[in-house]
């Protein structure tokens, strides 16, 4: 076989991957794996790659970052073996021994009396208050990633029966329906109904706009989505209000603040 036909199959392979952030992590992988072996792909065996793996521990890489790395090879020789019917296709990464990896251990996430502090530090008698008391709550509440939630629509929720649905899509999904706790429609019902908007509010019209003053609506630009920045720097403000360390907040730890109160709860992480 050529180089021609497994290059393209590294391609075909990469181009298949939904998520941006998949794609570099998995490229990443591929030019470490170049960089140890040498880019014959056809000729790559689990030797090979157990022998990477022990020079990955050697650099000291993170068992998660070796697991992922591993995850990436097995994935693209599983993607020649079942796509790609000329290329003669044994996974060197099928029984790899990779490392085991705790969910969450050091995952840096709120206590339950933490996240109360951070949502009572907002001012919900103001329209921005309002605004940020949904944002915040809905992380909270529904564990979704900065973009998946922030950047819901209106047209995104459904009701179906007594429960509120709403549509996001991010890492790889696209147009998932997750169920919305009530708390978290109460409170972008609450900033509907105050702004004057419920009545009015369009189905392409986001949720949580920016905008140029915390008083009128108006200077809120419903056709895109409050930044990522903004919203980092909303979670310090108010962290530090409740007495957190701003220097140590991250949007994504509210995922995991979500996940941990579930597990606290009883439920499945």
């Amino acid at each position: 076989m050529t180089m021609t036909s497994w290059s393209g199959a590294y391609d075909l392979w990469l181009a298949s991957l939904q998520s941006e952030n998949t794609r570099r992590a998995y490229r990443q992988a591929f030019e470490d794996l170049v960089r140890f072996r040498g880019n014959d792909l056809q000729t790559v065996n689990r030797t090979d790659v157990a022998r990477w793996m022990e020079d990955m521990r050697k650099r000291g890489l993170s068992a998660p970052t070796i697991g992922l790395r591993l995850a990436a090879v097995s994935s693209f020789y599983k993607y020649a073996e079942y796509t790609c019917e000329d290329l003669r296709v044994s996974n060197p990464a099928a029984a790899s021994d990779r490392p085991r990896v705790h969910l969450y251990g050091k995952a840096n996430y709120l206590s339950a009396n933490e996240a109360r502090a951070l949502l009572r530090a907002i001012n919900r008698k103001t329209l921005q208050g309002r605004r940020d008391y949904a944002l915040f709550l809905g992380y909270l509440f529904t564990g979704r990633r900065n973009s998946e939630w922030r950047c819901v629509r209106w047209g995104d929720f459904i009701n179906k029966g007594s429960k509120v649905m709403y549509r996001w899509s991010g890492k790889g999904k696209e147009n998932v329906l997750s169920e919305l706790p009530t708390p978290a429609w109460a409170s972008i019902l609450e900033l509907l109904k105050a702004d004057g908007l419920h009545a009015r509010i369009q189905a392409e019209d986001y949720i949580f706009a920016p905008f140029a003053d915390s008083i009128r609506r108006q200077g809120w630009d419903s056709s895109r989505p409050v930044g990522s920045r903004d919203v980092l720097q909303l979670l310090k403000t108010y962290g530090k209000r409740a007495g957190l360390n701003p220097a140590a907040l991250k949007v994504h730890m509210l995922r995991h603040t979500a996940a941990m109160l579930r597990k606290e709860a009883g439920d499945d992480v």
